[in-house]
Order: C-alpha cells, then structure tokens, then sequence
C-alpha cells in the first residue's frame, strides 16, 4: 500500500469542501421538505377549491334546476334523470341559466334561437318541438309529454295547467260526493 503524503492546503480544501457538501445536503433537505409542504398545502387548496366551486355551481345551477323540475313535472327526479341524459345546464357570467346539449352546443328552438330556462321553453324545447326531420315525434318527446305539466294556452280561456288531450297528466283532486237534501218528488 502506498501512503499519501497530504499537503495541509489539500487537506484544508478537503474540510472546506466537506463542509460545504454538509451545508448545501442540508439544504437540500430542507428545501425538500418545504416542497413537500407545499404540495401538501396545495393539494388542501386545490380541495376547498373544487369544494366552493361545487357550491357555486349548486347554488347557480343545480339548485335551481331541482326547483325547475318540481315545477314543470309532477315527477321531479324521473323528469331530472330523463333531461340530464339529453341536456346540461349551465350559468353565465351574469348568472343567466342556458340549456346545451351533451356535446356542449346551446339548444336552439325550431326557429334557430336559444331555449329560455322558463317552464314555457322547457315545454317546446322537450314535449313540443322535439321532433326528427322525417316529422315523426322522437321517444324522448313523448316521455316528456307524459312527464311534464303543459305549459301553453289550453283553448278553454281558462287559466292553468291543461290535461288530457291538451297535456300532460295533472294531479286532480277528487271532487267531494253532492249531497242531496230532500226526498221529494217534483
């Protein structure tokens, strides 16, 4: 074996440079630790993001559209399930809710204009104008047909919902038996 005769200047470098390896190791480490902060920081943000940006959605959107459909069926959740395969939902920038297809495209009436998210719109955009070019009425027109109040002038010059031949089925009331008073012949 041979011995190495070490020249203190070499050997005073050595120290420095150990030293100096010591500090920026632990630095590193250091720095390793605060990326992990970080992301660990960031991973929470990015949840309580998601989680506000959910609730605005809710409160924009979602929320008024369950209100929507407790409004214009008398079967909210089947009428929900049965739009949401077709159709979305979504607000402006001015808060204004707009209808798309599921491809992302606005739906449009049959006058080329946007559907407006009223009980009227909703009727002509699924249960009225719902029809395919070869002019027959598609299988989604008359679920909703059946699913929905109708929302129109009914003919009669009365107010309210029409049923039957002129819409939808509508909750009626019984009506409470006459009650006869006197026996007698005329």
């Amino acid at each position: 074996m041979a011995t190495e005769v070490q020249n203190p200047e070499v050997t005073e470098e050595l120290a420095r440079l150990r030293s100096t390896n010591a500090q920026l190791l632990q630095a590193k480490h250091a720095l390793k630790a605060k990326v992990e902060e970080l992301e660990a920081s960031n991973a929470a943000l990015q949840t309580e993001a998601n989680n506000a940006r959910q609730a605005a959605h809710d409160a924009l959107v979602s929320v008024p559209l369950k209100r929507m459909a407790e409004f214009v069926s008398p079967v909210p959740a089947l009428w929900l399930s049965e739009f949401q395969k077709h159709f979305k939902v979504d607000a402006d920038k001015d808060g204004k809710l707009t209808i798309f297809d599921l491809e992302g495209k606005p739906a449009l009436t049959n006058q080329g204009k946007p559907v407006e998210f009223s009980q009227a719109g909703l009727w002509t955009l699924l249960a009225s104008e719902a029809v395919l070019s070869g002019g027959k009425k598609d299988e989604r027109a008359k679920t909703f047909y059946q699913v929905m109040y109708y929302a129109g002038p009914s003919g009669t010059g009365a107010g309210g919902h029409g049923n039957g031949a002129n819409g939808p089925l509508e909750d009626k009331k019984p009506k409470a038996p006459k009650i006869v008073t006197g026996l007698g012949l005329r």
